[in-house]
This record gives structure tokens, sequence and C-alpha cells, in this order.
């Protein structure tokens, strides 16, 4: 081989080793994303469990839109008074257990998190499931379920809620049945 070809193998390898640090790196950039997106997603469940309006709201960016059940909360502000009014409903007797929260008589659980990534922004959807407690120690039920359909921003490092349309599947209108078409 001529130091020509060789020079050029040389630069050809070392262009393939930089392409391969470049996407190694932004493959780590992007698992690293999606870990802390995930961690965020469980503290908001964690948060609402324990009908926390503080730490609900810290999910979220301060100009957040949060669209539930036909209505829409804008702000730290609103998003809190929205959980303020859950725990008066929901969790007004819960004893707090060792670690000082008190749960509401319910377990969100998400999973199934499908998210894209594009540098400090971010889309996902992911399904979400209610389990209640039920009394005299009967079998939980689910309660609802539905998909969140999101979107994120890392703002100061931190990935934050920016978006967040709360779909509850069970709520949807059901099929006209055949009898009622006949009519």
């Amino acid at each position: 081989m001529t130091i020509g070809k060789s020079l050029i193998a040389a630069c050809f390898a070392a262009g393939l080793v930089a392409i391969g640090t470049t996407a190694a790196l932004a493959a780590d950039a992007s698992a690293d994303d999606r870990a802390a997106i995930e961690n965020l997603m469980s503290r908001y469940m964690y948060a609402l469990d324990t009908t926390n309006p503080e730490a609900y709201a810290a999910v979220f960016t301060e100009d957040a839109e949060l669209t539930a059940g036909g209505s829409t909360e804008h702000g730290h502000a609103e998003i809190m008074k929205m959980v303020q009014g859950l725990k008066d409903r929901l969790n007004k007797d819960a004893k707090p257990d060792a670690s000082g929260r008190a749960f509401a008589p319910f377990r969100h659980i998400y999973f199934d998190l499908v998210l894209d990534v594009d540098g400090n922004k971010a889309k996902g959807e992911a399904y979400w499931q209610t389990v209640m407690r039920q009394p005299d120690g009967q079998t939980p039920k689910i309660a609802a379920m539905g998909r969140y359909e999101d979107e994120f921003v890392k703002q100061n490092g931190k990935w934050l809620i920016s978006k967040r349309a709360i779909i509850n599947d069970m709520s949807t209108p059901k099929p006209a049945s055949a009898d009622a078409k006949k009519e």
C-alpha cells in the first residue's frame, strides 16, 4: 500500500471512530435523558398518590398546561389548587406512613412509555391505570385507565413536564347499542 493510500485509510478509520464515538455519546445522552424522564414520571405518580400539591406542581414547568376531565390548568398555582381539591376529597383521613407520607386510597401506575427526545425537548405517551382500595379487605379494583400525552423540556439540566393531556379511556362515550340505532 502506498503512503497516500495508507493516509486515506487512516483518515477514513479515524472518521469512523469519531462517528462511532459521537453516536455512542448521543446514545448515552438519550439513555440518560430517558432515565431522567422515567424518574420524573415516577415522582409525578408518588406526588399524585400522596396528593401533595407542592411535589405535584414541582414536576411541571412554571407555565405548564395540564388538561384532564375537560378542563385545563395553567401554571403551578392552578395545578396545586387542583391537587389540593383531590386531597380534600379523597385523602382527608389518610394516616402518614413511617416516611411521613399519607397515601390516598388509590395507586397510579404508568407503563409502556414511548419517548422521542430531541435535544432539550421530548414528546411522550404512556398508559396509566388507577387501582382503588376496596372496603373490608376486598380485592383492589382498576378504577380508571387511559394514557398521558406529554411534552417535556429540559430546564437548567432538569426534565419537567411542560404539557400533559390526561386521557381517561374509561370515560370515552360508548357506541350506541344496536337497539338504539333501530329507533
